[in-house]
């Protein structure tokens, strides 16, 4: 397994709450590929998501790959940001 950075919500509470859901879909969605769940849908899905959170990261300092970090959305955020993550389309 490759290094990876633990995070934490204290990490990502600078993201506004639209920027929360996304990101715990985000940190699903890498979750379902460490765990052999590999489909195209499932990467498009990583693709797109990585792409609409550069800059929301990058503004709270946190500039890590999908691939190089792990976050549980269901121990670390709250129910409505996961029922916001929902309502947004997540996988």
């Amino acid at each position: 397994m490759k290094r990876v950075r633990d995070l934490r919500e204290s990490d990502v509470s600078g993201l506004e709450r639209r920027e929360r859901a996304r990101f715990a879909s985000l940190a699903y969605c890498t979750s379902l590929v460490r765990a052999g769940l590999d489909s195209v849908e499932l990467e498009l899905e990583i693709e797109s998501l990585t792409a609409e959170l550069i800059e929301p990261l990058t503004r709270i300092g946190l500039q890590v790959p999908p691939d190089q970090f792990l976050y549980s959305p269901f121990i670390q955020d709250s129910d409505s940001i996961l029922e916001l993550a929902v309502d947004l389309g997540s996988p």
